[in-house]
């Protein structure tokens, strides 16, 4: 019943994985599978995704998400992937957001993620805080500073980063760009001098049921999809 509002073709998992806590470390964004939500209520939704990559592996997952309201101002959101793929095996990536609204048009947002594999480095893990402003009906913008990390064989802090990005509504309200530029300081061994680099991403997004979305979520200075 309803399949043609729980079933979606998707590029990377949907809501979750597209803002990066490090720009330039999300191993998602060439996927391209089949979404379907199992359940959706008041605060939680249920998805389960199957799909591939570029490298035409197979990849699989069930995700969890929780969006509660702790008062006016605050909001708390939480999801938990369990996932497969082919050639790394399981892991399951655990990720909380904490946001507080200064105005209708002003937000703080902090992320926290731990991603756990068969093939990570011990726990994984990032930390993300977001300062965010809509200037428009058409474009927003948001400034970050990041830092991520692993666990083994030594307790490593990898990358810290600071960045701008500027959202833009192109042409038809479903369709958005972006702009990403980030500095960032990285060393990927507890043997090897820490360095400085520059990263650039661009996306370009075509959302689907902008009116239930827009019905359903926080204003676009969050970043989320309307």
């Amino acid at each position: 019943p309803r399949i043609n509002r729980r079933l979606s073709l998707v590029f990377a998992e949907e809501d979750e994985d597209r803002d990066q806590v490090i720009p330039g470390e999300d191993h998602n964004d060439s996927d391209v599978g089949l979404q379907y939500r199992l359940s959706e209520r008041t605060h939680s939704r249920l998805y389960l995704s199957v799909g591939t990559n570029s490298s035409l592996d197979f990849k699989s997952s069930l995700r969890c998400r929780f969006v509660y309201p702790i008062s006016q101002d605050w909001r708390w959101q939480f999801s938990e992937r369990l996932y497969y793929t082919q050639g790394d095996g399981f892991g399951t990536l655990s990720r909380a957001d904490l946001d507080y609204s200064l105005s209708d048009n002003r937000i703080i947002r902090w992320t926290n993620q731990v991603d756990y594999g068969e093939e990570t480095d011990g726990l994984e893990w990032g930390s993300k805080l977001n300062y965010r402003i809509r200037l428009s009906e058409k474009d927003a913008l948001s400034y970050f500073a990041g830092v991520s990390g692993e666990t083994d064989p030594y307790h490593l802090t990898k990358n810290y980063a600071v960045g701008v990005r500027y959202r833009l509504n192109l042409f038809r309200p479903w369709i958005f760009f972006e702009i990403e530029p980030s500095h960032q300081w990285r060393r990927d061994s507890t043997e090897e001098e820490r360095y400085s680099a520059w990263v650039v991403t661009f996306r370009l997004e075509f959302l689907e049921e902008l009116k239930n979305r827009h019905a359903s979520r926080e204003p676009e200075v969050q970043g989320e999809n309307p």
